[in-house]
């Protein structure tokens, strides 16, 4: 009977932190001018997403245990081509790499390698499909921010470096224009 009773215990609470109604929990609504969705000229990549973050007062390092992002995107897949022997094939990943890295720079518009802090970022694979629902965990890269107000740049959401398999359009399904939901758990 113990055994059930915590695992009640575990599920109650776990459905609290996701659904954000944990008592210690913030969330922050991004909207469209929030979130700037750029396609950049080069073929390379697919179009990336800067999200402006203006971090909620009352949150601190210290007060802070984690933090989520979640958003709506298309996940589409580029074709790679593999070469087997002698014949080329051509290759879909069917679980792109989807990046979020913090901005070293103010945003110019565009993105360029030296403008990411890919160690301060996080990096999840997303099942190609329409509508796909990510969670990722960006304690981390808020935590930096707060350490380093002045470096809080904002950060983007793309395909951005490595093989950049995926194209990653960004919807708001949350409805009233809401692009992206940010929970702080305190």
């Amino acid at each position: 009977m113990k055994t059930v009773k915590l695992i009640l215990l575990v599920v109650v609470a776990l459905s609290c932190v996701s659904s954000g109604a944990w008592a210690g929990a913030t969330v922050q609504w991004l909207t469209g001018s929030d979130v700037t969705t750029y396609v950049p000229e080069d073929t390379t990549l697919g179009e990336y997403h800067f999200v402006e973050l203006a971090i909620p007062a009352g949150v601190t390092e210290g007060n802070l245990l984690a933090v989520f992002l979640e958003c709506y995107l298309d996940v589409d897949v580029r074709a790679a081509q593999v070469v087997v022997g002698e014949s080329t094939v051509e290759y879909k990943e069917p679980a792109p790499v989807l990046q979020v890295y913090p901005l070293t720079e103010a945003w110019s518009g565009t993105v360029e390698g030296e403008s990411l802090d890919e160690d301060a970022g996080e990096r999840i694979t997303v099942r190609a499909g329409e509508d796909r629902r990510v969670r990722i965990d960006i304690t981390r890269m808020v935590k930096g921010f707060l350490r380093n107000p002045s470096g809080n740049h904002g950060f983007v959401i793309g395909s951005l470096t490595n093989d950049r398999s995926g194209l990653f359009g960004m919807s708001d399904d949350f409805g009233g224009g809401n692009k992206v939901k940010v929970t702080y758990y305190r």
